[in-house]
């Protein structure tokens, strides 16, 4: 997959360590989205206010147990972000993080302008139906 994707470089993969083994490690430079199910956190639209490296991480199917999450909002660089009513499962739900951080940092800045602005400089904004006869 690396060679595919033109990485120069194969990703890692270690042996599975214990979540509180992981995040006493975890370089404070480098922002953790955690993805909470339980409604804590914010919208994932919302979450993104920096673009530090960031990295994120989901919980196991059946999410996170409480004392993992009170354990990650203790965390100065950890933040909560939430994917709305939709329940995936956690590989999925990586891929749609990975997405909508990807959509946030490189694809939204061009919509940036205030729709007020684009509306402003439409003359007239009318709505056409075709419907078959």
């Amino acid at each position: 997959a690396a060679e595919q994707s033109d990485r120069l470089s194969v990703p890692a993969v270690t042996e599975a360590v214990p979540l509180l083994d992981v995040l006493a490690r975890w370089p404070a430079s480098r922002r953790l989205y955690f993805l909470d199910e339980t409604g804590g956190g914010v919208p994932i639209g919302d979450a993104f206010d920096d673009r530090a490296p960031a990295s994120f991480l989901t919980g196991p199917e059946g999410g996170f147990e409480q004392t993992e999450l009170d354990a990650l909002r203790q965390l100065p660089f950890a933040k909560a972000v939430g994917l709305g009513p939709r329940v995936l499962r956690a590989e999925t739900a990586a891929l749609y993080a990975l997405s909508a951080l990807q959509f946030c940092r490189s694809l939204l800045p061009m919509f940036q302008r205030p729709w007020e602005a684009r509306l402003a400089r439409v003359p007239q904004l009318s709505v056409v139906l075709l419907l078959p006869m």
